[in-house]
């Protein structure tokens, strides 16, 4: 080995300053009251939301039931048994986003993700197709 070579001094990284801590959050934060919602109408326009977006609550509460979806990969569906029933099922991506429930609640939301989106797009057809063999068939108003 050259020992000139070992010798060589390499640059040093400057020094990262502190950014600090973020805020602290107020002591007296309470959630916003939910407003009244008429269980009879539906969602106009229904909302989407992302995986991080899905609103907290029990399936029971009482919630506005999904009504027409935009096209693309995404059904809003209904189906009249003892109880009238709904589903909704979209795909963001490589996720697949379904909520099912009785209408007049909030339904159970579920969240998967696929490592393609190919293979959501999949998983996506096969969740509709169940659903529509099961009895559900397209929302219309």
């Amino acid at each position: 080995m050259d020992p000139a070579r070992a010798r060589v001094t390499t640059v040093a990284m400057p020094v990262q300053t502190s950014i600090g801590a973020p805020p602290a959050m107020p002591i007296d934060a309470r959630p916003a009251p939910a407003a009244a919602v008429d269980t009879r109408s539906v969602e106009t326009p229904t909302r989407m939301p992302g995986p991080r977006e899905i609103p907290a609550g029990d399936p029971e509460d009482p919630a506005a039931p999904p009504g027409i979806v935009p096209r693309g990969d995404s059904r809003s569906l209904r189906r009249r048994a003892e109880r009238a029933e709904f589903a909704l099922v979209y795909r963001l991506q490589t996720i697949i986003i379904t909520r099912v429930g009785v209408v007049g609640t909030r339904g159970q939301w579920n969240v998967v993700e696929y490592p393609t989106s190919a293979a959501a797009g999949h998983a996506y057809a096969k969740q509709v197709s169940r659903f529509v063999s099961d009895g559900f068939s397209d929302y219309r108003e």
